[in-house]
């Protein structure tokens, strides 16, 4: 129940008038949507994401910085950076994933 309160929270929180209603996670493998997610199915994404995140900075963030150091333009190097998403999940004391362990931790939780 902590979990479906928690997506239903954050989808509340960032929801405006021209995006959707759900938060998407890239899978490594693809896109997967489920109708209903677990646990389980949160925590493989957030792997993924922190995969996918040491992809981003090893492949594109350095090979722009080493374009921009030989001079050559490096403009055409474009990337979406998932930071954001990995710190929203898991980055703070006040991520997905420390709001879930609180709840856990308090009696009754």
């Amino acid at each position: 129940h902590t979990f479906n309160w928690l997506v239903r929270a954050i989808n509340r929180t960032i929801v405006t008038d021209r995006m959707a209603t759900w938060i998407g996670v890239l899978d490594i493998f693809g896109f997967e949507f489920f109708a209903v997610n677990s646990l389980e199915q949160l925590l493989i994404n957030v792997a993924n994401e922190r995969l996918h995140q040491g992809f981003i900075q090893t492949i594109f963030v350095a090979e722009k910085k080493t374009y921009e150091e030989e001079g050559l333009d490096a403009s055409a190097v474009q990337f979406e950076d998932n930071a954001a998403v990995v710190a929203l999940i898991c980055a703070s004391k006040k991520s997905v994933l420390a709001c879930l362990e609180s709840t856990c931790m308090t009696p009754g939780g």
